[in-house]
């Protein structure tokens, strides 16, 4: 999965550039996936797997994009299938230590980047700033990312997945550097 910091830097972002009722509501649900433990990660993000096998349209036929907390809900189950299937396919080839230092080596700058005011009581354990560079999550690859995701309308989104009964035209491959 996407660190805590970068659901929420997602999550400010999106929040920026579309309308969002309750801020706190749809950051709540943005991390909330990744927040109930112990389980299974599957039963969280619609997968019998774990959180890069989401399954977006399992989801929306299960919740409807009626309120904040599912819009973020969402949102964190699409920044799971793209970032790991678009951005970092081959994040399952590097040691799972790394990945997380990784991730705790572009938090400061991410949250500095975002203006990310607060970091939800259930995430602040998690979030760790240390310096260095990174093996696999590059900072400026993860910002387009975040970039790119958050110009997405959720709603329409949603509707064509649910048109489609698919979800697999967002995977296509972007450039790995």
């Amino acid at each position: 999965m996407p660190s805590y910091v970068i659901h929420i830097c997602l999550a400010e972002e999106y929040a920026r550039k579309h309308k969002v009722e309750n801020k706190a509501e749809f950051i709540e649900g943005t991390i909330y996936p990744d927040t109930i433990k112990p389980q299974p990660k599957g039963i969280t993000h619609y997968s019998p797997y774990w959180s890069s096998d989401t399954n977006l349209y399992e989801f929306l036929l299960d919740k409807k994009l009626d309120c904040s907390y599912n819009e973020g809900y969402f949102l964190h189950l699409l920044a799971d299938c793209i970032f790991y299937n678009r951005y970092f396919p081959n994040h399952r080839n590097v040691e799972r230590s790394l990945l997380r230092r990784d991730f705790d080596r572009i938090s400061s700058k991410l949250i500095q980047k975002y203006k990310v005011e607060q970091i939800p009581e259930v995430a602040k354990k998690y979030v760790i700033a240390e310096e260095g560079e990174t093996v696999e999550y590059h900072y400026d690859k993860v910002v387009t990312f975040i970039e790119e995701v958050s110009n997405y309308d959720l709603h329409d989104l949603a509707q064509d997945i649910l048109e489609r009964k698919d979800y697999h035209f967002l995977i296509k491959n972007v450039k790995n550097d």
